[in-house]
C-alpha cells in the first residue's frame, strides 16, 4: 500500500513539476511579447517627438502647430511613460519567487 502511495505521489510530482515548466515557458513568451510592444511603443513615442520637433521648426501655422501639440499631450496622457511603465513591471514581477531564473532574466532587459 505505501508503495502505492509513493508511486502515485511521484507521479503527481511529475506531473506538477511538467506543467510548472510549461508555465515558465508561458511566462517568457508573454514577457518577451511584452518587452517587444513596450520597444515599438517607445520608438513610435521617439517619431511622434520627432515629428512635433519638426513641424514646430518649419511650419508657419501656428494654429496647426498649437492643434498637433494638443493631440500629441492627448496620446501621450493615454499610454504609461517609461518610468511607469518600469513601476508596473516591477509590481507585477514582485509577487514571483525572487530565486527564479526568469526574473534574472526580464531584469537583464534593463526594464528596473
Amino acid at each position: 500500500r505505501m508503495r502505492e502511495e509513493k508511486t502515485q505521489l511521484l507521479k503527481q510530482n511529475h506531473n506538477l513539476e511538467k506543467v510548472g515548466a510549461e508555465l515558465k515557458d508561458e511566462l517568457r513568451m508573454k514577457q518577451a511579447t511584452y518587452i517587444a510592444e513596450v520597444q515599438t511603443r517607445l520608438r513610435y513615442q521617439k517619431t511622434m517627438v520627432a515629428l512635433v520637433d519638426v513641424l514646430q521648426e518649419h511650419c508657419d501655422d501656428a494654429h496647426l502647430v498649437e492643434t498637433i501639440l494638443q493631440m500629441t499631450e492627448e496620446c501621450c496622457d493615454e499610454t504609461l511613460t517609461i518610468e511607469e511603465t518600469k513601476k508596473e513591471t516591477k509590481k507585477s514581477m514582485d509577487g514571483l519567487p525572487k530565486s527564479a531564473g526568469y526574473r534574472k532574466w526580464w531584469f537583464s532587459w534593463g526594464l528596473t
